[in-house]
């Protein structure tokens, strides 16, 4: 039988442990005789595990209880019907007032020509026409007329009175005050010019902001 490593390391050490005997005045080392240990015998056998009891039965489940719900109750009647709400104003803007009168019908034909001045600071100035002064180039008549109204307005208010002027000096009767208002109008006039006549518009004020001046004539 062969030795383990272990076992031959173990008898090594069991001989270098026996004591020495003397032989001839000499000291002999004898070995001791060392029995071997026997294999290690097998493992038994491992012993049978004990059956596992058996799991009890699950108890059946319970009956539901009832569920707790009333009876309903009846429909209530219907309430009282709430008071009318009070009708919203009409939305209608205030009436415009008549506009002027047109002149009225004949055989004679009526026409306006007009004159003004882009600025905002025109005092005692003569007003334009198609951009040029009327002292410069005046509105030349083309034929007989009567100048039957006037008109002005400003963009703001302020006192200034509108004249006609021929050759540089106010024609009697054509005149109209802004009477201190940014507007003013008159149809009583009656003022005749002729043919070729060139006419002025002027502004006879202070500080007016851009002033407007429309005559209206009729042919006679």
């Amino acid at each position: 039988m062969a030795f383990t490593p272990e076992q031959m390391r173990d008898l090594e050490d069991r001989v270098a442990a026996a004591p020495m005997l003397p032989m001839g005045g000499m000291a002999t080392q004898l070995p001791r005789t060392v029995g071997f240990q026997g294999p290690v015998g097998p493992q038994g056998q491992r012993g049978f595990q004990g059956w596992q009891g058996f799991q009890g039965w699950q108890g059946n489940q319970g009956p539901q209880g009832w569920q707790g719900t009333g009876v309903q109750g009846p429909l209530g009647g219907q309430g009282p019907q709430g008071q009318q709400g009070i009708q919203g104003w009409q939305g209608t803007g205030v009436q415009g007032g008549q506009g002027v009168q047109g002149w009225q019908g004949d055989t004679n034909d009526r026409y306006a020509l007009g004159a003004a001045r882009d600025f905002n600071n025109v005092t005692n100035s003569y007003l334009d026409r198609d951009t040029v002064a009327t002292n410069v180039v005046p509105i030349i008549i083309p034929e007989n007329v009567t100048l039957k109204a006037m008109s002005l307005a400003a963009v703001a208010a302020s006192s200034w009175v509108a004249e006609v002027r021929l050759s540089g000096l106010a024609v009697p009767g054509a005149a109209l005050s802004s009477g201190g208002g940014s507007s003013a109008y008159s149809a009583a006039y009656s003022v005749d010019f002729s043919a070729g006549d060139g006419v002025q518009v002027y502004c006879s004020g202070s500080g007016v902001k851009k002033p407007r001046v429309t005559l209206w004539f009729q042919r006679r």
